[in-house]
């Protein structure tokens, strides 16, 4: 698969994409610790609680099939947070994966009647299957919207997805109705949507809350990564002092870091 012929091209992505947050004075560290993660979650009490797909309370997650990415300000505050799960659906459609774990991808936000609701109307969910990962709990502290982040993060998200999955057949995730129309699609790289993903049911009303299924895949983003990130009216240019920079000041570990990932748990860039 493309994904897994061409390791250096995404590690160039992800590098470009690093250099670019850290003019925002943003240090960027990804992380297989879903305590930790849980933990900055849970004290975040001005957003839902955490999803339970990545709680590891509720939900089997390991070094393996999960990690998340933290970007902190230079007091350390935390201003960014997304996660990934990874999941092998060999056999088994992501419609079927969905409404196995439809208590795990559940909106915490709204009062929701799980079984009732409808997990099979996208013709993609009865389709796609094989090596997957969802993407999910992408966050930005108040301080950073509106800086552009949100057209950059998202992008390093995947690029990190199928460099450590060098197999992955797409990424995916759920965004809902309002947020699409607004064009949070294409703002975060995403390069096909279908309405009716997930059509949740609450239980005070009768209107349901309709999640669009979103999907990139292999292909998509070797597509994206002819452009720069977030600019794709621009061609990527090979920007080979800034790598050596990156490599330089992290020491050493910016070209590799992500194929030794589960170990080292942390890796800090900035």
């Amino acid at each position: 698969m493309a994904n897994a012929k061409q390791p250096n091209i995404i590690t160039n992505y992800i590098n470009n994409i690093i250099l670019e947050v850290r003019t925002l004075g943003i240090s960027i560290e990804v992380s297989t610790d879903y305590r930790e993660f849980a933990k900055i979650r849970k004290g975040q009490l001005d957003r839902p609680p955490i999803t339970p797909l990545f709680d590891h309370t509720v939900a089997n997650l390991t070094n393996n099939n999960f990690f998340f990415i933290k970007g902190t300000d230079s007091t350390g505050r935390v201003v960014h947070l997304q996660a990934a799960r990874h999941f092998d659906l060999t056999g088994q459609t992501l419609a079927d994966h969905i409404y196995e774990y439809r208590h795990a991808y559940t909106l915490t936000s709204r009062d929701i009647n799980i079984d009732e609701s409808e997990y099979r109307m996208s013709p993609i969910s009865k389709q796609m299957t094989g090596n997957v990962c969802y993407h999910g709990e992408n966050w930005y502290h108040p301080d950073f919207r509106g800086t552009g982040l949100s057209t950059i993060l998202p992008r390093l998200l995947f690029a990190v997805c199928f460099s450590r999955y060098p197999f992955l057949d797409h990424v995916f995730g759920f965004i809902l109705s309002n947020l699409v129309y607004c064009g949070v699609l294409a703002q975060y790289g995403y390069t096909h949507a279908q309405p009716g993903g997930i059509m949740w049911k609450q239980t005070k009303s009768d209107i349901p809350i309709t999640e669009w299924v979103t999907w990139i895949s292999a292909e998509d983003l070797f597509h994206l990564l002819k452009f720069k990130p977030g600019m794709e009216c621009e061609l990527a240019e090979p920007e080979i002092n800034k790598l050596q920079l990156v490599a330089q000041i992290d020491q050493g570990m910016a070209t590799e870091v992500y194929h030794r990932l589960p170990k080292p748990d942390h890796v800090l860039y900035g």
